[in-house]
């Protein structure tokens, strides 16, 4: 009698578990608990968190992310770390133009260094390169291997006020900063990445901190941290921490994206000052930049 009563309670209680089917929030299928983040009738449910995990019916979205279920990536490297400031370094997924635009795609941000919010968008090794307005290699990397860039079309999706480009490579201590306003586009086949003929400011300095004292130029003829200011020029300013891209002619009519040491027209680098040695190229000095990396950030941050 007793072994029947049991049983026919044990009965009761299953009938009150209803099937999720029919809408019963209180059913718990074999192996799961209350917290299963996948069971859209779970009473502490999430749904499904793409990128984050579930706490207090919410998703905690990743670094990067957002959304209701932390599937929308956000819109830049900046972007990321405004919306979380502990956010490291490392590859990202980004979506300049929000969902239902074009593509995401990955991207390396450098979120540490000179105030954080970078998206390093060309590199370098040890080769000039021919300069593309397309995609080349993979950039979405930590170091810098063969040459690689995002497509012009991907960096000038990302938008500011401003746009700021920090330059660094092995043989300089300082990083040259470059900042113009965001409706001048990257162009990787023109001068200067587009900037020559244009309004800059800049700032040489071995951190962004460091810039307390900027130079604003009207329409530079090319990217020359030594001739971009009217400034006495000693031994110690043409050394390695001069930054200049762009070989032209002797008489400045006939300038074309180039690489000055080899005197490869066509072919682009960045090169150091007359000074640089021992690395300077018999006859020539300005020793290409090896392992460069050029990198963007879209304001308001505050110009260099």
């Amino acid at each position: 009698m007793r072994m029947w009563i049991g049983a026919f309670a044990f009965a009761i209680a299953l009938a009150g578990c209803a099937d999720p089917a029919n809408g019963d929030p209180g059913f718990i299928a074999p192996g799961r608990d209350g917290g299963d983040t996948d069971d859209s009738n779970m009473p502490d449910n999430c749904g499904v968190c793409e990128h984050g995990e579930c706490a207090e019916a919410n998703c905690q979205c990743e670094a990067g992310w957002q959304g209701a279920s932390c599937a929308e990536p956000l819109t830049s490297c900046r972007a990321i770390l405004v919306a979380d400031p502990a956010a490291p370094n490392g590859v990202y997924t980004i979506d300049p133009d929000g969902v239902g635009g074009n593509d995401e795609f990955a991207v390396y941000c450098d979120q540490t260094t000179d105030g954080g919010g970078w998206m390093k968008i060309l590199q370098y090794k040890d080769q000039p390169y021919t300069p593309t307005r397309n995609a080349a290699g993979t950039i979405a990397t930590p170091t810098v291997s063969d040459f690689a860039k995002l497509a012009d079309a991907r960096i000038n999706a990302v938008h500011g006020n401003v746009r700021e480009y920090r330059l660094n490579g092995s043989l300089s201590e300082k990083k040259l900063f470059l900042a113009v306003d965001d409706t001048l586009e990257f162009d990787d086949t023109k001068l200067g990445w587009g900037m020559a003929g244009h309004d800059v400011t800049f700032c040489l300095a071995t951190d962004y901190a460091g810039c307390t004292a900027t130079v604003a130029l009207s329409g530079i003829a090319v990217i020359d941290s030594l001739k971009m200011v009217s400034m006495p020029v000693g031994e110690t300013d043409n050394a390695c921490d001069r930054y200049f891209t762009d070989w032209y002619s002797a008489d400045n009519t006939n300038r074309i994206p180039g690489c000055y040491p080899d005197q490869v027209s066509g072919k682009r680098c960045v090169s150091a000052g007359w000074y640089c040695g021992p690395n300077a190229y018999p006859g020539t000095g300005h020793p290409m930049i090896d392992s460069f990396a050029l990198w963007m950030r879209e304001g308001p941050i505050g110009s260099p």
